[in-house]
């Protein structure tokens, strides 16, 4: 894999550097801080906009019947995904 890499950088032009070990454990540490707990937050924030959206249904009184038709055609990029039957 690195001999391919090699083979397609421009002739001339240097190697990048490499990643130190002390580089390494901050990115580690920066993931921890910010991806995790964004990731986390994403799904929470699903579980919220599916509760809202069964509100939203009752209130309605939609039937499941109903609530299928409207994911059958529902647009493209709808912003909450289809629920487990």
């Amino acid at each position: 894999m690195a001999q391919l890499a090699r083979s397609r950088r421009p002739r001339g032009s240097a190697a990048p550097p490499r990643a130190e070990a002390a580089d390494i454990v901050r990115l580690r540490a920066e993931h921890a801080a910010t991806i995790a707990p964004a990731r986390e937050q994403r799904l929470q924030l699903a579980g919220t906009e599916r509760r809202i959206s069964d509100l939203v249904n009752t209130a309605y009184g939609l039937t499941p019947e109903d609530i299928a038709h409207m994911w059958q055609t529902a647009p493209p990029r709808m912003p909450v995904t289809l629920p487990a039957s």
